[in-house]
């Protein structure tokens, strides 16, 4: 254990979670943290609050590690609510600390004070306002903890006072989360083989919920003889030497993509909750 400013335990904190680079705009009470544990964590600095919340986003579903931004009070956490939604509405971890006015001026009007707590109500997903310094790293914990376990965006709201705060920290083994994959159960799994042996035509749609498990999936169309087509999104994670591999579906699409899909009699769908399935021809 180690008495240390609470901006510090922070940046470590995340360095036990092998979190490397963290974007943003951060407030004066956060930055201090980064400028003394650089060795740990890099931080980047952006040019807009937003590219920061993107970025890290981004960085969530390319590597399928946590990405975190970090934003001042108001304008800057307002700015980062483009990148949260997308990370939400892409089932994406990540992380976003976001400054709050110091306690003592909460509520008052004070400049930029705002309820930062209301603001991210609506992404319905872990968001903690710490009001002891001694919380921050606890609540950093499990904020990335929760965002790994739903694939959503957590926040992490501290105020200026509290960073600037010495507090004991002792740290955690590293852990390694990638999320927890859903398992069917026993009839699913026969129900599902039943109908990819009755179907003539059966096709498997894939999207960026592969991510961790290409292999699998290429096992799987491999066993079943079955072309695959995939989203937008998921193109980077299949090879396009993958014989089996059509193409994406949509307006970047193929053609062979849209055809496979249009004639297809089942549809198996993995990784995706493609938005226009509704539109599938029922071919059969």
């Amino acid at each position: 254990m180690v008495q240390i400013k609470a901006s510090r335990a922070l940046v470590r904190e995340l360095a036990q979670w092998g979190i490397q680079r963290v974007y943003g705009i951060p407030a004066d009470s956060l930055i201090d943290g980064f400028s003394a544990e650089r060795q740990l964590v890099d931080y980047v600095q952006v040019r807009h609050e937003e590219v920061a919340a993107v970025a890290a986003a981004a960085a969530g579903k390319l590597t399928g590690k946590i990405g975190v931004a970090m934003a001042s009070v108001g304008p800057g956490a307002t700015h980062l609510l483009n990148g949260l939604y997308d990370a939400k509405m892409d089932h994406t971890p990540m992380l976003a600390i976001v400054s709050q006015v110091p306690t003592t001026m909460m509520g008052t009007h004070y400049l930029q004070d705002m309820d930062e707590n209301e603001l991210f109500a609506s992404l319905d997903t872990f968001h903690a306002q710490v009001s002891d310094a001694r919380q921050i790293p606890g609540t950093v914990r499990e904020a990335i903890e929760k965002a790994y376990a739903t694939q959503s965006p957590s926040i992490v709201i501290i105020p200026d006072d509290l960073a600037d705060q010495e507090i004991n920290y002792r740290p955690v083994d590293k852990r390694q989360h990638v999320g927890q994959p859903l398992a069917g159960t026993n009839d699913e799994v026969t129900q599902t083989r039943a109908l990819l042996e009755a179907a003539k035509r059966p096709l498997l749609f894939v999207g960026a919920g592969i991510a961790q498990a290409q292999e699998e999936m290429v096992a799987f169309a491999t066993r079943y003889q079955l072309p695959v087509v995939s989203t937008a999104p998921a193109v980077s994670l299949i090879s396009s030497d993958f014989d089996h591999y059509l193409g994406a579906v949509g307006r970047i699409g193929t053609a062979p993509a849209y055809e496979a899909v249009q004639l297809a009699d089942l549809i198996v769908m993995v990784g995706t909750q493609y938005p226009f399935a509704r539109f599938f021809s029922r071919a059969g």
